[in-house]
C-alpha cells in the first residue's frame, strides 16, 4: 500500500512551489499588460495632442510641450509665483561639481 500512495506525497510537496510560480506568473503578466495599455494610452494622447496643435508639432524636439510652455490659468496658484523660466539665471542654484575635492584650490 505504501508504494501506491507515495506519489501523492511527492506531488503534494510540489504544490506550494507550483502555487507560488502561478502567482508570480499572474503578477508579471498583469504588470506587462498594464505597461502595454499605458504606453498605448500615451501614444494616443500624443496623437490627439498633435492633431489639435498642428502648428506646434515639429517646432520643438518632442510632441508633448514642456510645463513651462503651457499657459497658466487665471486664478491658479501658479499664476502668483515668480517664473524662473524666463531665461534669467537663478542665483545660488545649488552646488556645482568642478571635479576637485580638495579645499586648497
Amino acid at each position: 500500500m505504501s508504494g501506491g500512495v507515495d506519489w501523492l506525497y511527492e506531488f503534494g510537496s510540489l504544490l506550494p512551489s507550483i502555487g507560488v510560480g502561478l502567482l508570480f506568473w499572474f503578477a508579471i503578466r498583469a504588470l506587462l499588460r498594464a505597461d502595454r495599455r499605458e504606453r498605448e494610452a500615451d501614444r494616443q494622447a500624443e496623437r490627439d495632442w498633435a492633431a489639435t496643435h498642428p502648428a506646434l508639432v515639429g517646432a520643438t524636439s518632442s510632441v508633448v510641450p514642456r510645463a513651462a510652455d503651457l499657459p497658466v490659468p487665471e486664478g491658479s496658484a501658479a499664476a502668483h509665483r515668480p517664473s524662473v523660466t524666463g531665461g534669467e539665471p537663478v542665483a545660488n542654484a545649488g552646488p556645482t561639481h568642478s571635479g576637485n575635492t580638495s579645499s586648497d584650490s
